[in-house]
C-alpha cells in the first residue's frame, strides 16, 4: 500500500521530470537560462509546496492515529501561539481519555487515569497548524511492568478504538441523518455519547483564535473533516438531547463520580441491583443548582436510559436527583 508520504515524494518526481523536459526543450529551440527560468517558475512554486505543506501533512497521515489541522487568526502568524498549540494538545489528550474510559469498561472497582495513557506527538508543521498524534503508552506506566509496553495492553487498544471512534463522528458530521448514521457505527450509547462529546470539545470556540479545526484519522483514509463553530453549536444540540435509541424510562439508585460541568456528563456508580456497572449520566445545565455538591453522595436518578444491545443500562438523560439517605 503507498503512503501519503510516498505519493508526495512521487509528485516532486513527476515535476522534477517536467523541470527537465523544459530545459530541454528550450535548449533544442536555443533559448537562454533565462527562458528556462521563466518556463520552470509555476513547476518550482508548486514543488516548493509540496515540500513546505503537503509533506508535513503526510508525514502526519502516515504515522499518527489522529491529526488535526488548525485554521484561524491565533495560529496564522509566523510565530503561532503556544498557548493555544497546548490547549489543544491538553484537549485532545482529556477527550481521547474520556472516550477510551468508556471503552474499557470502568467499574466501582476498576479505575483508570489520565497518567495510564498518553499520546505522543508524530508530526508538528507551522502555516495552518499540524499536529499528529499517536496512542502511546504512558510514561508512568512504563516504570511499572514492562508488559504496559506490549501492543496487546487493554489500555492501549482502548486508547486507539477511542480515537477510531471520534473519527467515525467526524465522517458523519454535517449529514442530515447524522444521529443513525452514528448511532449504527458506535452501537453502544456510552461510548457514542463520549465520542460526541469529544468532537464537539474539538470544535473551535468564537474566544479561541482558531476558526477551524479540521481532523482526520486512520478510520478516515486521510479525509479531512472541517470542524467550526457551526459544527460546535449543532454538536451541542445533539449532547443536550442524547438517547438515540432503544429509549425507556427508569430509575437508578447509587453514587454520583467524576461530574463534567462542561459537558454536562457524570458518572453513577455503585448502583443498587447492578454491582459493578458504571452508568453515564447527562443532565440539563439548567436543571440542578449545584450538581458538584452531589459528588460522592448516594442519589436516586430517574429519566430515560438507553441500553446496550445485550440489555445493560449505559447512558440516562437525567430528569429528577433525589438524595437518598439509606443504601439498601
Amino acid at each position: 500500500m503507498t503512503t501519503w508520504v510516498e505519493a508526495t515524494k512521487h509528485k516532486v518526481r513527476l515535476l522534477s521530470h517536467q523541470l527537465s523536459a523544459i530545459k530541454d526543450y528550450v535548449h533544442g529551440i536555443g533559448g537562454d537560462d533565462k527562458m528556462i527560468e521563466s518556463l520552470s517558475h509555476q513547476v518550482h512554486l508548486h514543488i516548493d509546496q509540496l515540500y513546505t505543506d503537503e509533506l508535513p501533512l503526510s508525514i502526519a497521515l502516515d504515522k499518527s492515529d489522529l491529526v488535526f489541522r488548525l485554521e484561524g487568526p491565533g495560529i496564522s502568524s509566523d510565530l503561532p501561539s503556544a498557548t493555544l498549540i497546548a490547549a489543544q494538545l491538553i484537549g485532545a489528550r482529556k477527550q481521547v481519555f474520556n472516550v477510551m474510559k468508556s471503552i474499557s469498561g470502568v467499574s466501582s472497582t476498576k479505575r483508570v487515569h489520565m497518567a495510564d495513557i498518553d499520546l505522543g506527538v508524530t508530526a508538528f508543521a507551522k502555516g495552518s497548524i499540524v499536529i499528529g498524534l499517536v496512542a502511546v503508552p504512558s510514561p508512568a506506566t512504563s516504570t511499572r511492568s514492562a508488559s504496559v509496553l506490549l501492543e496487546e495492553d487493554p489500555l492501549l487498544r482502548a486508547t486507539q478504538r477511542a480515537i477510531h471512534e471520534i473519527g467515525i463522528v467526524t465522517k458523519h458530521l454535517g449529514k442530515k441523518d447524522f444521529r443513525d448514521r452514528v448511532a449504527e457505527d458506535i452501537p453502544d450509547p456510552r461510548v457514542r455519547d463520549a465520542a460526541i462529546v469529544a468532537v464537539e470539545q474539538f470544535s473551535p470556540t468564537a474566544q479561541s483564535g482558531i476558526e477551524v479545526v479540521s481532523i482526520s484519522s486512520k478510520s478516515a483514509s486521510g479525509e479531512f473533516a472541517r470542524l467550526t463553530r457551526d459544527d460546535r453549536k449543532f454538536l451541542r444540540g445533539v449532547i443536550r438531547r442524547p438517547i438515540a435509541v432503544r429509549k425507556k424510562a427508569a430509575s437508578f439508585s447509587g453514587v454520583m463520580r467524576e461530574i463534567d460541568l462542561d459537558a454536562h456528563r457524570f458518572e453513577l456508580r455503585k448502583i443498587k441491583g447492578l454491582p459493578g456497572l458504571s452508568l453515564r449520566c447527562a443532565f440539563a445545565g439548567e436543571q440542578f443548582k449545584n450538581p458538584e455538591s452531589l459528588v460522592n453522595k448516594y442519589l436516586t436518578v430517574s429519566g430515560e436510559v438507553e441500553d446496550s444491545a445485550e440489555g445493560t443500562p449505559r447512558l440516562m438523560m437525567v430528569r429528577t436527583i433525589k438524595r437518598s439517605r439509606l443504601r439498601t
